[in-house]
């Protein structure tokens, strides 16, 4: 009895890994938030029978977040994106145009803010370093936040909101 106890122990082991399962959070920043590592250049959306927002990054330091709405939503989608290090004044760049963003004085956190439309709405912005820490809402409420896995290239839905992201 005790050979078969120990020889199932190196069997055991193997089964055990320290390392999360692919795209799963983790905790990132000195800030230790949960968070997801963001396919570098994937394209990424919105699920065409939801509402929210989607984290994407370019692989050069840059993310977009961007959000959209059904026809006809009054909603007001809103949220803020930090980061450690400052954040480039001169990267912010509106996608449509209708948000309505400001930078904070100490240059490391964004706010933005738009009414729903069918248009896609959002903002480009490059921090000086990852991740970003993202909280990102609905008419105040915390809404639905989807990104590409750097692991396996799949969209996924945040399980989190605040939540951390980083590239890869």
């Amino acid at each position: 009895m005790r050979r078969l106890i120990l020889g199932a122990l190196p069997f055991l082991c193997i089964a055990c890994s320290s390392s999360p399962p692919p795209d799963r959070p983790v905790q990132l920043g000195p800030r230790g938030a949960l968070g997801y590592h963001v396919r570098a250049g994937a394209a990424s959306e919105v699920p065409g029978d939801q509402v929210g927002f989607v984290v994407t990054a370019n692989g050069q330091g840059g993310y977009r977040i961007a959000w959209v709405a059904f026809e006809g939503s009054t909603s007001t989608f809103s949220g803020t994106a930090a980061s450690d290090g400052p954040i480039d004044p001169q990267s912010i760049a509106p996608l449509s145009g209708r948000e309505q963003i400001t930078l904070d004085s100490d240059g490391r956190t964004l706010e933005f803010s738009s009414p729903a439309t069918s248009a896609p709405d959002g903002v480009d912005f490059v921090p000086a370093t990852d991740p970003i820490y993202v909280d990102l809402r609905i008419d105040g409420a915390p809404a639905a936040i989807f990104f590409t896995g750097a692991d396996t290239s799949r969209l996924y839905q945040s399980d989190y909101n605040p939540v951390a992201f980083t590239s890869p």
